[in-house]
């Protein structure tokens, strides 16, 4: 009877055991797959950080139109002027049409210092960027063509007379954005850092 009875309870502790150790293990599985999710989305985080902060292209991008945007020193004095020097070239076998518009209605320089924020802008320069309307009215809009394999080149009005720069480290983006025929044509160029002393 005894043995009988200890077989029983033998046999009900070792379902017990069994339903705890599957217990266990579906939380430890259910934990991984939650571990793995959580992780994942810093992961992705970064992934979208790196494709938005390197030198390829941006999902706007025209496709075989090369965007430059360069200053011929790494520095500027505080009171010098500071026009960026830009490069547009057509690395493909058909025209590429920009619009000539007097620069501010169709670019928009995007500065930020070491904290990632913007100077602040002139009057002149509140004036300037005002004015940013891809494809709307303007006073003076020529077509120019970039054949196959040319390039056009061109400066930014001078910085110093849009912002109100301070020494320290700056990033510097150039954006060129019309509507041209009735599609929309984006083209970023690729950051680089300028420092201006004083």
């Amino acid at each position: 009877m005894h043995s009988l009875e200890n077989r029983l309870h033998d046999a009900s502790w070792v379902r017990g055991v069994r339903v705890r150790l599957g217990k266990r293990s579906s939380d430890i599985r259910s934990w991984i797959r939650t571990s793995v999710v959580v992780a994942a989305f810093p992961m992705m985080f970064l992934g979208w950080i790196a494709v938005a902060f390197t030198d390829g292209p941006r999902k706007w991008d025209v496709p075989g139109v090369v965007f430059t945007a360069t200053h011929q020193d790494s520095f500027v004095r505080r009171a010098q002027p500071c026009a960026i020097e830009l490069t547009m070239k057509n690395t493909t076998d058909k025209t590429f049409r920009i619009m000539l518009a007097g620069f501010w209605p169709n670019h928009r320089i995007i500065l930020r210092d070491q904290a990632g924020q913007p100077p602040d802008l002139t009057e002149h320069g509140r004036l300037c960027v005002s004015v940013f309307s891809p494809g709307g009215p303007r006073d003076k809009n020529a077509p120019h063509d970039i054949l196959p394999g040319k390039t056009y080149t061109y400066k930014t009005p001078d910085l110093a007379k849009v912002y109100q720069l301070r020494p320290g480290r700056y990033t510097v983006e150039v954006v060129y954005e019309e509507i041209v025929e009735g599609k929309r044509d984006r083209i970023s160029s690729s950051p680089f850092d300028l420092t201006v002393q004083d």
